[in-house]
């Protein structure tokens, strides 16, 4: 039978043990209300509240650095989780917006090399705000870093943020804000597809009502199954986007309609997956069939026929083995290993996206002449 029923607690963390992006340290102070109340919730381009969150992680960083002893409790816990973060390296190299163009390329994703370019400059944009802080406000404190030091301190932190944050609404009254928090064990839990566990903000039952933020199982959970939650479909299907905002690629079931791959057929681009076939692609796919045949389509005309399904589902297959083909001979630093294994990965993905989209479409194309 199973171990833990659905509903049950998996994971406590009180509110106060968290870092949290309304309470940045004294020397990053910002006017942002307007941004506060933003729903948007993109972990890799320009928003304040991820650079926030950034200098909450500094700030403490900072203080387990100097030889001052932690005054309290909370701050040795959260010294300790520090401990268990990422190598700064490997979180580095598994990251896209660190990537150089030729790795990027590997990819053979459009999507993922624009995405990267739209996140390149709202990162730099934060860097610069971060690092002008800490030269500026906390000078006295930084008098043992070098400039390029200080912009790595920023970086590395930004990617923890980036990779790390959860996003929970806490009640402010009759409304609901949204919080970014950084939650220490919590952020040691994988994401999965299909996730067996969810989490929220929930009131404890003691004098003081506090907040803790709750794990929770959303299906029974078996003896020896791992605990999986979602990071949220906006941020992790396609998979490029996983990649993008968390560094790896994820592992979806085929027929997951979620995962879905960008197409070009007849000049007409399109995302693809599972059983979807976009009408432009069918639209693109049986006008140039018609044009072939000297003639224009008509408003009767049938357009997803075997024809075109059969000419779609070639283009896929097209796609599918372009991706395949053989890597490029590079010589590369160690430390771009992983992003070369990461790229890879990903064409992996695309490619079985691609083939069973295609062979899903000839099946239909054989069964309907």
């Amino acid at each position: 039978g199973s171990e833990v029923n659905q509903g049950d607690q998996l994971l406590s963390v009180p509110l106060s043990s968290c870092l949290r992006d309304d309470e940045p340290p004294s020397w990053f102070q910002q006017d942002d209300e307007e941004e506060r109340s933003s729903n948007t919730c993109s972990y890799s381009g320009s928003n304040e509240w991820a650079t926030r969150l950034a200098a909450s992680l500094i700030d403490l960083r900072l203080q387990q650095a100097s030889d001052e002893e932690l005054d309290t409790r909370n701050l040795k816990k959260l010294s300790t989780w520090i401990s268990m973060l990422p190598d700064a390296l490997d979180l580095r190299a598994s990251l896209p917006i660190h990537w150089p163009s030729d790795v990027l390329q590997i990819t053979k994703c459009q999507a993922l090399e624009l995405a990267v370019d739209s996140a390149y400059f709202g990162r730099a944009n934060a860097v610069m705000d971060l690092s002008e802080s800490l030269k500026v406000i906390g000078a006295s404190d930084m008098d043992q870093y070098s400039d390029d030091e200080i912009f790595r301190l920023c970086h590395d932190a930004l990617d923890l943020v980036q990779t790390r944050t959860c996003r929970v609404s806490l009640r402010d009254g009759e409304d609901l804000m949204p919080l970014r928090l950084l939650a220490p064990v919590y952020d040691l839990i994988n994401h999965g597809p299909s996730a067996n566990a969810g989490f929220a903000l929930e009131k404890t039952n003691d004098a003081d009502d506090n907040e803790v933020l709750v794990v929770r199982a959303t299906r029974p959970i078996a003896r020896g199954e791992e605990v999986f939650i979602s990071y949220g479909d906006s941020s992790t299907t396609p998979a490029w986007k996983c990649l993008l905002g968390y560094g790896f690629v994820p592992n979806f079931d085929i027929s997951d309609e979620r995962n879905t791959v960008e197409l070009e057929v007849d000049a007409v681009r399109a995302s693809v997956g599972a059983d979807n076939v976009p009408f432009e692609l069918a639209a693109a796919a049986a006008g140039s069939l018609a044009a072939i045949e000297g003639r224009a389509l008509t408003e009767g005309d049938d357009i997803f026929t075997p024809a075109v399904a059969r000419r779609i589902a070639k283009r896929a297959a097209e796609e599918a083995g372009i991706l395949l083909e053989g890597d490029r001979e590079m010589s590369v630093a160690s430390k771009e290993t992983t992003s070369i294994s990461l790229a890879k990965a990903l064409r992996l993905s695309q490619h079985r996206v691609l083939e069973s989209w295609s062979s899903s479409l000839m099946d239909f194309a054989d069964a309907d002449e």
